[in-house]
């Protein structure tokens, strides 16, 4: 563990994390100081709530001067791991760390940590809705749903039987070193965030720390199917177990025909029918496999899995059924960010699609989904900063209609679709070219459908 006694820690990064990482070190009578690249008002009225505690502060810069100083860095999500000034800081000897790594130093619970490039917050959401049948339960980390819960803003009230469910991301990960999940769970892995990982062996090796602390007595929990974490195996050091939708597999769960399967020491236990799982798509029902493994490590038996199963709910934005206009069904999935999001969504529904497509492209490959894309689209429209890019893939595949903002393209997609059709929001893409983030995406989708809700009734 860190030694933080008498020393000085400079915290980069004062969002909602660095906040919170701040007034959790205030609280350990830390002496801390805070770098912010960013001089705007909300900024400044947290300074003002920290400064008025004593800490120091820069604004509108990263300087060497004020950063190199201190014994340990703490650095927030936001800020990116690859900075020139941590790269310096390294050089000289300053550990840096993450928010989540700075937490787990005051936390004497066990906890459960998710990560993947999709499926986490829907993952993390589900294992504490089972989780709460037994156990007082705290959720965070990486979760922004329904708003930002960073591990240092509950730490404090933490009790040993407690269990903190967490959602990590790989810039989170990337700066662990003591770090030790009870259960680690890795969803899956797909192409996503190469704007700022220089490959896909660079974006691999910062998940794969979830694991690399975890010991004889602790579980990680992977993806049976996905070939990337199958080569992880042999760097797994704690009991292994599985999810699969299409394989048996000799630990863990599994479907077998239309029942959800668990499997131990290879006794087998049918814990319910699959269908009593609410949410759509198949990459919904891995999630749901992830977590009932997740629930079983923990203790409970498959009457109290089951009753949770049934009782979830759908997360906002996420293949969200908004509802229908003369027939045609609108489909909200802003939280889609990536290629491997849009494909799963293309894969949960049958009836010809009307698909608006764009945003910010970090690093997207759609040569995977052209087949998709020619089987189940109509027609495309594309927005945001790739909308150019987009119709240069796809048209010779579909008609793609170039449109300006979101509500010239759900507007003419409504036009072109016929009752039994769906329009699918599904942008494959980042949303800061257009919108604050894919939650006010995905809100502004809805209030253009509820504005032509009320002009066709």
């Amino acid at each position: 563990m860190i030694d933080l006694k008498d020393k000085e820690v400079c915290v980069l990064g004062l969002g909602v994390s660095g906040f919170a990482a701040c007034k959790l070190l205030l609280a350990q009578k830390i002496n801390v100081k805070i770098s912010e690249i960013n001089d705007n008002p909300n900024t400044k009225d947290k300074l003002k709530i920290l400064q008025d505690k004593g800490v120091k502060f820069e604004i509108g810069k990263h300087s060497a001067e004020f950063i190199l100083s201190c014994d340990l860095i703490v650095v927030s999500p936001g800020v990116r791991f690859d900075l020139p000034i941590l790269k310096k800081a390294r050089q000289n000897k300053i550990p840096v760390i993450s928010e989540i790594e700075l937490a787990y130093q005051f936390c004497p619970s066990k906890i459960i940590a998710v990560t993947g490039t999709n499926g986490k917050t829907t993952t993390v959401k589900l294992i504490s809705h089972l989780l709460k049948e037994k156990f007082n339960v705290y959720e965070g980390g990486n979760l922004d749903i329904p708003f930002e819960v960073p591990f240092s803003s509950f730490v404090e009230k933490l009790y040993g039987e407690d269990i903190v469910v967490l959602e990590v991301s790989s810039f989170q990960l990337e700066n662990i070193l003591y770090f030790e999940p009870f259960v680690s769970i890795m969803l899956n892995i797909t192409t996503d965030h190469l704007n700022v990982h220089k490959d896909m062996n660079d974006y691999l090796s910062s998940k794969a720390k979830i694991f690399s602390n975890q010991k004889a007595g602790d579980f990680t929990v992977i993806n049976a199917s996905d070939p990337y974490l199958l080569k992880m195996k042999d760097i797994i050091h704690s009991n292994l177990c599985y999810f699969s939708l299409n394989k048996k597999v000799p630990e863990g769960a599994y479907i077998n025909r239309d029942e959800i399967i668990f499997c131990k020491d290879e006794e087998i236990e049918v814990i319910c029918k699959k269908d009593v799982f609410p949410l759509l798509g198949e990459h919904n029902l891995e999630n749901c496999l992830a977590a009932v493994v997740a629930a079983r490590i923990l203790g409970l038996n498959k009457f109290e899995i089951e009753k949770g199963l049934r009782s979830f709910q759908n997360i906002e934005h996420r293949l969200e059924e908004v509802g229908e206009i003369k027939g045609v069904e609108f489909i909200n999935d802003s939280k889609s960010t990536n290629v491997a999001c849009l494909e799963k969504a293309l894969l949960t529904f049958k009836a010809p699609l009307f698909l608006i497509l764009g945003g910010i492209d970090k690093g997207n490959d759609y040569s995977q989904i052209g087949t998709l894309i020619k089987g189940k689209v109509k027609s495309i429209f594309a927005i945001g900063k790739s909308k150019e890019n987009i119709a240069k893939v796809f048209k010779n595949i579909v008609d793609v209609i170039i449109k300006e903002t979101l509500e010239e393209a759900v507007e003419c997609a409504l036009k072109n679709a016929k009752s039994g059709e769906k329009i699918l929001f599904s942008p494959a893409c980042a949303s800061f070219d257009m919108f604050k983030d894919y939650k006010d995406r995905g809100k502004q989708f809805k209030k253009i459908f509820s504005r032509l809700k009320k002009k066709y009734e």
